[in-house]
């Protein structure tokens, strides 16, 4: 949400895309005009239909024909990756993060399945052999108090990242793009403010529970890779977040 005000009131109907939409007067009597708010489309079958005849400038119809093996197939790809990563990252969408799991396991576990953990095994086995504390990994969205990652899991994983981003493109300003800006986005806008920009990270947060994982640039120029969690606190969250960051901010300004 950009520029949101509790002065726009937005109702939509429960079986459809219709919307009714209020706008009232922000406290200087200025129209609102700048609000943004995000809301998942309604889709049904008459709806794509209508989209992608729209969108192809030409007429789609459905058929019942079956597909064969000597078919010629071609994937149509959507929106760019970098913007469904940086839902996940920096505002933290859980319900993205676990229909992309669900998704990915009915397209890469080589049968037809909607059974996540086969593919969070094939993921932890085969492409994070690398992890010296084998995680427990349960859900895409990471809500399950099941999961059970240690810090040095997200540092080497943050790690093996930097490695692989650095031998394709030689930078890390895509990883950074993508990652929450302390004080300029995402879960960490509002920390880390009037201070350079230092730190790009994703948070992690349940009850009694908080977590911040990502890069750190020092004033001397080093780059910091770390795994800041935790956990069974029973003090306010401000509390802790307050706490971390003065430490972080202390490894930006002293740590040579």
């Amino acid at each position: 949400i950009k520029g949101y005000s509790d002065k726009l009131k937005v109702k939509r109907n429960l079986d459809s895309n219709t919307f009714y939409v209020w706008l009232g007067k922000t406290n200087n009597n200025e129209n609102i005009t700048n609000s943004q708010k995000e809301i998942p489309l309604k889709t049904s079958t008459n709806l794509s239909l209508k989209l992608l005849s729209d969108t192809l400038k030409k007429q789609i119809k459905i058929t019942n024909r079956k597909i064969y093996d000597t078919d010629v197939l071609q994937t149509l790809y959507g929106i760019n990756t970098d913007t469904l990563y940086k839902a996940m990252m920096q505002e933290s969408d859980n319900f993205i993060a676990e229909s992309v799991l669900t998704m990915s396991a009915s397209s890469l576990v080589l049968q037809d399945s909607l059974q996540t953990n086969l593919l969070i095994n094939r993921v932890v086995n085969e492409q994070l052999g690398f992890i010296t504390n084998k995680p427990k990994w349960v859900d895409g969205s990471g809500l399950s108090r099941y999961n059970l990652f240690t810090p040095l899991s997200f540092v080497e994983v943050l790690k093996n990242i930097r490695t692989n981003q650095l031998a394709e493109n030689n930078s890390m300003n895509k990883i950074y793009s993508i990652l929450s800006t302390g004080g300029k986005n995402g879960t960490l806008k509002d920390r880390f403010v009037n201070m350079p920009e230092f730190i790009y990270a994703k948070t992690g947060t349940l009850s009694n529970n908080h977590n911040v994982s990502g890069y750190l640039k020092t004033k001397s120029g080093k780059l910091l890779i770390f795994s800041f969690m935790n956990n069974h606190y029973t003090c306010s969250i401000t509390t802790i977040q307050t706490q971390m960051d003065e430490i972080l901010k202390a490894y930006y300004l002293y740590y040579k």
